[in-house]
């Protein structure tokens, strides 16, 4: 996957998520700026929410982005932007499951 130095955005009312990460290009530039746009959507997002159960080792691989980002991108932000954009991007495989 080939990377460029753009800026991916800011997320929370202007707090900025991911202003230093690189965004692919090619392919995965969708879903990418997808999950982009989940960080902005789902960082701030008052309320409970709902659970769901993942495997410890996801969640300690989530934790570990978190932790290396630049900036303080909740987990909860972070999680839900990963699932909304590979559940866009993939809309068609996960209807013939």
């Amino acid at each position: 996957m080939e990377m460029t130095g753009k800026s991916v955005g800011q997320a929370g009312g202007g707090k900025d998520v991911a202003s230093k990460a690189v965004e692919p290009s090619g392919t995965a530039s969708r879903e990418w700026r997808r999950f982009t746009e989940g960080l902005e959507e789902f960082t701030g997002v008052k309320g409970q929410g709902s659970a769901v159960w993942i495997p410890t080792e996801v969640k300690k691989r989530i934790e570990l982005i978190r932790a290396n980002a630049r900036t303080n991108i909740p987990i909860r932000a972070l999680a839900a932007a990963m699932i909304v954009a590979f559940i866009e991007e993939h809309r068609k495989e996960l209807g013939s499951l």
